[in-house]
């Protein structure tokens, strides 16, 4: 659900004049907040609720979510040009959906 909705971000972004930076750019925080709620619902169901927990999990959440951030902007910066925008940013989705399982499962949402 989080990918049709980014995707669908960077395609009307892309149809309205933005460049390929600023299309990945926005659509990473729409992306970003639906994979998130889903994912602490839904996936891990975890309900933790204390002020405390949230702190934590959005501390290390906000971490990640900058090594994501620029991670896609610059994967998609220097492969854009050979592969196209859409699959540049599949790669980018894929790669960080793999290591942030890992660490949502066993640091994030561990325990809480």
């Amino acid at each position: 659900m989080a990918y049709i909705l980014e995707i669908s971000t960077i395609l009307i972004l892309k149809r309205m004049g933005a460049s390929n930076t600023q299309s990945i750019a926005i659509s990473f925080w729409v992306g970003l907040v639906i994979a998130f709620v889903l994912q602490k619902i839904f996936a891990f169901k975890n309900k933790a609720e204390h002020k405390k927990i949230l702190l934590k999990q959005a501390m290390l959440y906000g971490c990640l979510v900058l090594f994501n951030y620029f991670f896609a902007l610059v994967f998609v910066a220097v492969t854009t040009q050979k592969i196209g925008v859409v699959f540049a940013r599949t790669i980018t989705i894929v790669l960080a959906t793999l290591w942030n399982y890992y660490i949502y499962k066993k640091i994030i949402f561990h325990n809480t």
